[in-house]
């Protein structure tokens, strides 16, 4: 296994716009000069006292990855400035920089970056690392980006776009440190390498891995080896039809107590090989949807399972060898059989199976408490369903909580194996709960406290689900109103919030009694509204302008002067600065320099709080979320975006659109246009203004097509996009 894994690194590390290189060096340009002489280049500069490495214009990657390691050593930080353009392939960019602490590259553009693999390679030392801007549209490769990162105790890349790429293999391999990592929203239904994804995060105890799609993923294989934290894993959605290779798998998960591979299509696998090797603290493995017909390699799968008891296998799982290393201890017997020994007598289970069977290890230890427990969530009523394992024997079974420093029972007379805690549990609260058996008269609540579980009750609320509506100018006129998470005062209480308080009101629903789903603070919820008159009243912030942003393309280069007039929203955000307008220096090929400070711009940015428009949903299109992509390249090329300008629009939305089930959409003209105008001196020649609004449903609706129109350039051109969500 040992060489396996080498090999999967060497790979990840010599792999370059998917092509794996052998022999041939990955840098073509190697600079071997003094630190002194190398302390700046057209691309980057270096403050010796400091230990500041600062990029800056368009990043040359053999460059930087060509710096002698005596040179890298020195670096303590790596920024980059404004205007900094990372290359297409950015492939090893960072690597061997052992002794950076941190890197921002917040002012990075990388909107052209489609190599990321061992992007930041053995940066041991790192422990900050700004990717808040990251810009991933048309990145293929991810694999080792971040390897032997061990310093690195948390990661945020919910906002990373991942559907293009290809490879994750050895992503996170070698980060000890991560305690938090944040991939939930990673879309990973083109990738067909997960090998040794996540081996040695050591100090990983949990990982949402419920949104990924792995249907067309072949290596599995090391994805979780040495991940000593984890307890437990849940990988029941995980499609392995097309898998090819599951070695080492849970290799070095020693302190894995459960796990359910129910799901698990292992019709193509070859290789389970050290699968479970030294998953020590494993009592309990079914495996009894295991087909192994096809599996040529089964060496070490159980070796140093010392705990292993329990061990169910299906018929198409013909047989255990000596090779498997299960350990036999005293024999392992079938249950429907447990007085004669099936196993051999050596060191190792040897096991011909026929059927479904579950078999057990000697001496059989009666079963005194649950072992597998399974906690299912309900957001809308805030409470909790635990599922767990008949115990043999078991008249009653009893639930306790861990509250203020005890155990306090909730229940002690059930009798089924599933218990609902009440509704409306505290939000935001983590409890640990532990489910006791009562066999032959005893309650072994030793083993059932060692075993807690926990779960956590999510801050979330009822969303709606019938149709928006909105209206203006409403505030509230009581001393104060109540938020519930739902629209009835039997869901639980959210908060309180106090008279004439400014709401942003995500929908008034027709048939709810004049409940309104409202955000106070961050926290969302339902207030009642009464009438048009009444105590209940609440003002409506509405929809938020986001991101529409300008491109000036004169035929010469031309001083402009650019006003945003808004009569029914309130300018929040700009960059450059907004004084009273922009004053820049427009340059033919779209490149604006800021008259006030210099600085170079692709574009003038903008956005609005406070939209008071009421958007026109008359005509539009009804899009599935996972068509978003399509119809916006589309659309955006039908009414006259070019290529950059359309990418930056879909980078932008895209996320925020493709996971819902469908997208209502709608262009808006003179209801965005009149209500924001763009004052230009001097006047354009010809001006396109794209404004997408649209909202989400949980169901396909019938709509009038809306006709669009196209945009033909010419002399000073100007063009805008921008959108917004209506919630």
């Amino acid at each position: 296994m040992q060489m396996k894994k080498i090999l999967a690194v060497v790979m990840s590390l010599c792999m370059t716009a998917g092509v794996v290189s052998y022999g041939a060096p990955v840098i073509t340009q190697t600079i071997t000069a003094q630190a002194e002489a190398a302390a700046e280049a057209e691309c980057y500069s270096f403050d010796e006292e400091t230990g500041v490495l600062t990029l800056s214009g368009e990043v040359d990657g053999n460059a930087l990855r060509g710096l002698d390691h005596s040179y890298k050593f020195n670096v303590r930080s790596i920024v980059a400035e404004k205007g900094t353009v990372l290359p297409e392939d950015s492939h090893c960019l960072f690597m061997d920089f052992i002794n950076c602490t941190s890197i921002d590259l917040s002012n990075a553009d990388t909107s052209n970056v489609k190599n990321m693999s061992d992007m930041f390679v053995f940066c041991e030392s790192l422990n900050e690392l700004d990717l808040s801007n990251f810009n991933t549209y048309n990145v293929t490769y991810m694999n080792g980006m971040f390897y032997d990162c061990e310093s690195l105790t948390s990661l945020d890349l919910s906002s990373f776009y991942t559907r293009k790429v290809t490879y994750m293999n050895n992503m996170f391999s070698g980060c000890k440190g991560l305690t938090t990592l944040d991939i939930s929203n990673f879309n990973t239904s083109n990738v067909t390498s997960m090998r040794n994804m996540f081996s040695d995060c050591t100090n990983l105890t949990t990982l949402d891995l419920s949104n990924f799609d792995t249907s067309i993923v072949r290596d599995m294989s090391g994805m979780f080896e040495g991940c000593s934290g984890f307890t437990s894993l849940d990988v029941r959605g995980f499609d392995t039809k097309n898998v090819r290779y599951l070695y080492s798998m849970f290799e070095g998960c020693s302190s894995l107590i459960s796990i359910d591979l129910s799901g698990f299509d292992t019709s193509n696998i070859t290789d389970i090989s050290r699968m479970f090797k030294d998953c020590f603290e494993l009592k309990t493995i079914d495996i009894s949807t295991f087909d192994t017909s096809k599996v040529t390699d089964m060496d070490k799968l159980f070796d140093n399972c010392t705990e292993l008891k329990t061990l169910s296998l299906g018929e198409n799982f013909k047989n255990i060898r000596n090779n498997a290393k299960l350990p036999n201890g005293e024999g392992w017997v079938n249950s429907n059989d447990p007085e004669t020994v099936v196993s051999g007598i050596g060191g190792y289970a040897v096991i011909e199976n026929s059927g479904k069977n579950t078999y057990k290890r000697l001496p059989i230890e009666e079963e005194t408490y649950p072992t597998s427990i399974k906690v299912e969530y309900s957001e809308k009523y805030h409470q909790v369903r635990f599922k767990w394992n008949k115990v043999e024997g078991a008249d009653r079974y009893g639930i306790a909580v861990y509250l203020a420093g005890k155990w306090k029972v909730q229940a002690q007379n059930i009798t089924d194996t599933v218990y609902t805690s009440p509704k409306n549990l505290t939000t935001g609260m983590t409890y640990k709960v532990a489910i006791a058996a009562r066999v032959n008269g005893k309650w072994d609540t030793a083993n059932a406290i060692k075993n807690a579980v926990t779960c956590t009750i999510k801050n979330s609320y009822v969303k709606p689900d019938r149709e928006v509506k909105y209206s203006p100018d409403l505030y509230v006129i009581a001393d104060e109103i109540t938020m519930y998470l739902g629209p009835d005062t039997s869901y639980g209480k959210v908060t309180t919030i106090p008279g004439k308080t400014y709401l942003q009101e995500l929908g008034v629903m027709n048939n709810n009694n004049n409940w309104a789903f409202t955000e106070y603070k961050g926290k969302c919820g339902w207030v009642q509204v009464v009438n048009e008159f009444g105590e209940r009243q609440i003002q409506i912030r509405s929809q938020y302008v986001a991101k529409p942003v300008i491109y000036l393309y004169p035929e010469n280069e031309t001083d402009v002067h650019v006003e945003v007039e808004l009569t029914e929203a309130d300018l929040s955000t700009t960059y450059p600065k907004y004084n009273n307008g922009w004053d820049v220096v427009a340059k033919p090929d779209g490149s604006l320099v800021n008259k006030a400070d210099g600085t170079h711009h692709r574009y003038l940015f903008w956005d609005a709080v406070n939209c008071r428009t009421e958007f026109d949903f008359s005509k539009g299109f009804c899009v599935a979320g996972s068509d978003t992509e399509n119809f916006l390249k589309e659309k955006l090329s039908y009414m006259g975006l070019t290529e950059d300008e359309m990418n930056e629009f879909i980078v932008y939305w895209l996320p925020k659109m493709e996971h819902n089930k469908y997208n209502l959409i709608s262009f808006q003209s003179d209801k965005y246009t009149d209500s924001a105008k763009l004052n230009i001196t001097p006047e354009p020649d010809s001006m396109l203004r794209v404004f997408m609004t649209y909202t989400s449903l949980e169901d396909a609706v019938d709509i009038e097509p809306q006709e669009l129109s196209t945009f033909e350039r010419k002399g000073f051109t100007v063009v805008e996009w921008g959108g917004s969500e209506v919630k």
